[in-house]
This record gives C-alpha cells, structure tokens and sequence, in this order.
C-alpha cells in the first residue's frame, strides 16, 4: 500500500527549483545597453552591429557566474513541531562565453558566431536534497545569424535566429514516506518509525536529457530589435533609443534522456532505470532604454526590460517505461517581473570644433580609455512560501561596472564586474507543507484536500533563513580587421 502510495504521489509531485537562465547582458552591463554600439549585446539586440565599425571585425567574451547562498534550515515532523536540521553554505559557479564575427557597409550589415549563455546550476547536499541534489540546466547556441540594415545614419534594425543544443541534468530526492500518508510516517524504517525526512525512506532520482539533433521550431531561438538616433543635445552629441525582444521560444522544450531511480530501503531498495522526456518553456525578454549626453564627456543611460519569467514556471518529467511513475511536475513558482537600470558612462569619442573660411566644423577623435558604472533594480521572481535552497529569488540591487582600453587602432581589451545583493529571506510559513500531504494522502487524494499536491508544494518544508549574492564576470577581446 505504502508503494501504491508513494509512486500516485511521485506522479503528481512538484517541488520548487533554481533560477531561470540569467537575464540578458544588455543593459545590466554598462557600455553594454540595449542603445551601446557594443558586439556583446548582438545576441539580444542584434542592431547594435549598425554602429560599430566598418568592415569584418571579430569578438571574443569569456563570462562566469558566481552564486554564493547561505541558509539555514528547518524541518517540520507530521505534528508540525519545528527542529533544526543544522546550516550550510553553497557555492555554484557557471562559465560561458561568446565568439562573434560581424560585418558592415554603409546600409547593411551581418554576424555569425557561437554562444554559450550562463546555464543555470543547482546545489547538492544532505540539507537540500528533497529540492535539489545538484544539477544542471543548460542552453548552448553553436550556431547563430545576425542580419540588419542601417538607414541613413540615424536608425538600424536587426534580426537573429540561433540554433540551440539544451541539456538538463537533475538529481533530487522523494520522502516516500510522507508520500504514504500517515500510513507511510507510522511505518518501520530500522525498526522505528519512519517519520519524515528519514534518510531510510528517500528515494533518490537522477535525470540526464538532452534536444535531439534537429532543425525542428523547438531548437531555435529569435532576437531583434532597433536603435534610433534623435535629437541634439549637450555639445551636439546625439541622444539614442533602443528597443530589443528576446523570444527563447515560442512553443515548449522537449528533451529526452535516462532516469534512474535508487529505490528507498524502506521498500525494499533496489535501482530501476528507463527513459523520461523533460519539458518546460522559457520566458521571454523585452528591454527599452534611453542613452545621451550630460556634458562633453559623459552619457547617462536608462533602461527598463521585462521579463516573463512564469512561462518557466515548471520541468515536467513524463517516464516512458511502463516501470516507472509516470510523471512528475516540479513547479518552480515563478513571475513575470521587472527591472530598471540607471548609469553614467564615458563617451566613445571627443567632440571638437574649430573654425576654418569662416565655417564651423566638428571631428572625433575616439578614446583611449571607457568605463561605465549602472545600477541595476530587479522584482522579486517568488514569493517567499515558494522560497527553498533551489530557489531564492527576492527583490535584487545589483552595482556593475566595465571598463574598455584601446591596444592600437585595432584592438581593444575590457572586462566587466557585477555585484548583485539579494535580501536575506526569512521563511517562516513554508508553502512545502508536512501535514497538508498526510492529509490529502489520508482522504484518499480527496480534490478539497488536495491543493498541496496540485500547487507542487507536497514533501519536506523549506521553513528557514536564506542569504544569496551573485558575481559576474566577464573580459572580453575586440579586433577589427
């Protein structure tokens, strides 16, 4: 009875996960904004490549994502008494990087080149493990294309399709157990009760998957947008509006893979393994920005995105061998959320003006040095009842800065540092809820009952205390031939 139990549980069980994939490294970099002439934004907006230089030019980024989260944790037994199962502290680190070849004449222009986005990586260990025991979620770009025209100098827009690999990776753990209602808790694991979180009735589950090796809808992904120059301002220098959207995909993703399963030793133990297809969506992206001058020498920027990070709202595992559940959603609960980013930076050139027959005339003469400083404000992605160690997503303040050194008339070197604050996250009263579960289990999966179980909020609580700080790097390589 108590298995019978445990795999209708496991069908419909769903459990809180990491981020999505980071945003977009337009805008949250400075120099690198929806407006900026930069090649590290053509992945997002791919106009940018209409104001940098003529000709063929290549561009190499490397970039890594430090996540850094201290918590401490809480469990809840079948009576709702609190206990502390102890602290922790860690640390994930994500590279990627982008190499980019673009082009341009007087009106049209081209890209084409790989990229590797910031994947997004769980944490593992004995505390966390009923919500994540490590993994991965991964989107490569081995190939992508980037076309644009530029209209007489005031206004570009632009186009890029990517074909993309996705792998997902993801090991966590069922308290099968409290799957089994009170039934299941009252059970005998080493001759005792088995109660919750005992490690005696965990049952461990492991996903690889990856896409298949097509060019079907599902494997690619779109970006366009456009930057307008307008009017003149301080020192007559131009102020520029920038508009980009990011669409990951406009159907969901499949994957497909192996699964195995540790069984608990409670139920007599043992390892099965099958086939699972993977599915989820991925948000989209809407970035608005404002760049122009405040002196001879200094920009402002401003930009506002979007982000709709509820079509990323699960991972459904669907088991294809008749052995196995047959399915699991792990709801992640997240929103569609906003952010605002303000900054100051150096312009690209100074402006001079000289008189010659009696004629005002201008040149510029391009920098040898740029540096940038934004800050940058996103929403909270979740609420705090969806808060586990998988998942803590509070209101953000971010300080980021870049700097760019001219090696020559041909080279130029630059590197970026991001700082992003996260508020501690006290959670008290945890959406993961113990009792809720042996009380839809004990009605017999009543639908009155059963609200835990349809929200994904069924097994072990997440009640506890949650620090997180994130750290972007990035130096990058800019040749023009």
């Amino acid at each position: 009875m108590r298995a019978i139990a445990a795999s209708f549980a496991l069908m419909i069980c769903a459990t809180a996960s990491g981020s999505p994939l980071d945003r977009n490294t337009a805008g949250v970099l400075p120099l690198l904004g929806v407006t900026d002439a930069h090649p590290g934004v053509i992945m997002s907006n791919p106009a940018t490549i209409g104001w940098l230089n003529r000709g063929w030019n290549l561009y190499i980024e490397g970039r890594g994502k430090l996540s850094t989260l201290k918590f401490s944790r809480k469990s809840i037994d079948e009576n709702g008494n609190e206990f502390a199962e102890g602290s922790d502290r860690t640390a994930t680190l994500a590279p990627s990087g982008t190499i980019l070849a673009h082009w341009l004449d007087d009106n049209f222009f081209l890209a084409v080149g790989a990229d590797i986005p910031v994947s997004e990586k769980w944490p593992s260990g004995s505390l966390t493990k009923y919500h994540t025991d490590g993994g991965y979620l991964q989107r490569i770009a081995p190939v992508s294309f980037a076309a644009g025209f530029r209209i007489g100098g005031r206004l570009s827009f632009a186009g890029r399709v990517s074909y993309k690999i996705t792998r997902v990776s993801s090991s966590f753990a069922i308290d099968t157990a409290l799957a089994g209602g009170s039934s299941g808790i009252a059970a005998l694991c080493g001759g005792m009760p088995c109660g919750v979180e005992n490690p005696l009735a965990a049952e461990r589950h492991s996903i690889v998957a990856r896409t298949e090796r097509s060019l079907d809808l599902d494997n690619l992904t779109f970006s366009g947008g456009a930057i307008l120059r307008t009017f003149k301002g301080v020192a007559h220098r131009s102020w520029f509006v920038g508009f980009s959207y990011q669409g990951e995909d406009f159907s969901k993703i499949s994957t497909r893979g192996n699964a195995t399963i540790q069984r608990a030793e409670s139920l007599g133990g043992g390892t099965d393994t099958g086939e699972v297809e993977v599915t989820f969506g991925m948000p989209q992206e809407v970035n608005i920005g404002v760049r122009g001058p405040i002196s001879q020498s200094l920009d402002i920027t401003a930009q506002y995105r979007v982000r709709t990070l509820s079509q990323h709202g699960s991972l459904e595992y669907r088991y294809l061998d008749r052995d196995l559940p047959d399915r699991i959603i792990r709801h992640r609960g997240f929103d569609t959320v906003s952010g605002l980013t303000l900054g100051v930076q150096l312009t690209e050139s100074t402006r001079y003006r000289y008189y010659q027959h009696g004629e005002t005339l201008y040149f510029q003469q391009e920098k040898p040095f740029r540096f940038g400083v934004n800050l940058n404000w996103e929403q909270a992605a979740i609420n705090k009842r969806s808060t586990s160690t998988q998942q803590v997503w509070p209101w953000s303040l971010g300080l980021a800065s870049t700097a760019i050194l001219n090696i020559g008339p041909k080279v130029k070197i630059e590197g970026s540092y991001s700082l992003t604050y996260f508020p501690s996250v006290t959670v008290t009263n945890s959406g993961y809820s113990p009792q809720e579960t042996i009380e839809c289990v004990d009605s017999e999966y009543d639908y009155e009952k059963c609200a835990v179980l349809r929200d994904g909020l069924n097994g072990p609580s997440a009640a506890g205390q949650y620090q997180h700080f994130g750290h972007d790097f990035r130096l990058g390589l800019r040749l023009s031939f």
